[in-house]
């Protein structure tokens, strides 16, 4: 009996002479679609379209683009998905366009990482906080730091002048049957 998978009454059929004189059935083999694009159904490219099994036994480099998205978006829409993102990141981070007003795209929302939002919004409340305490982590390192650093300059001065006045003072020679005496 022909095996399960050949018995389907979509697949293709044909019959088929064999060298031997014998007649035997040729299945045929069907191809998988391409990969859609995932918002806009756009078919993708540089993606391979063919049965798992072969897939699996390419490298990853030949299955997926190396970019973000590869494979579920296409390049419009993973351009539209980036400019989306630091649209709001921008609008939440800096005062000065706070007043921006964004309808919000669920379409293009759905592929970003969940909670992305409430991280930015949260991220805002945080940033007042940082600068306010940042500023004065910065005045308390100047005071620290100035005395500290004249005391390293002067070390390093001192060991400048020092390397410099072995180089010029002459190493004395000895001469054969002299004591030489210390200074």
């Amino acid at each position: 009996m022909v095996s399960r998978q050949l018995r389907s009454r979509s697949k293709k059929r044909r019959s088929v002479r064999t060298p031997g004189g014998k007649a035997i059935i040729h299945y045929g083999k069907k191809k998988p679609k391409k990969h859609h694009c995932g918002r806009c159904r756009k078919e993708l490219t540089g993606v391979p379209n063919a049965v798992p099994s072969k897939i699996r036994k390419m490298r990853k480099t030949e299955r997926i683009p190396e970019r973000p998205y590869a494979g579920v978006l296409c390049g419009e829409c993973m351009e539209n998905l980036m400019r989306y993102k630091t649209k709001y990141e921008i609008k939440f981070n800096y005062p000065g366009f706070s007043g921006m007003d964004f309808s919000r795209d669920l379409t293009i929302e759905k592929f970003l990482p969940g909670g992305w939002w409430q991280e930015i919004s949260s991220a805002k409340k945080a940033g007042k906080e940082k600068l306010e305490f940042g500023k004065k982590e910065e005045v308390e390192e100047k005071v620290e730091k100035e005395p500290a650093e004249k005391e390293e300059e002067e070390a390093l001065e001192e060991e400048e002048e020092a390397a410099e006045e072995k180089l010029k003072k002459p190493a004395k020679k000895k001469k054969a049957g002299e004591a030489v005496s210390e200074e």
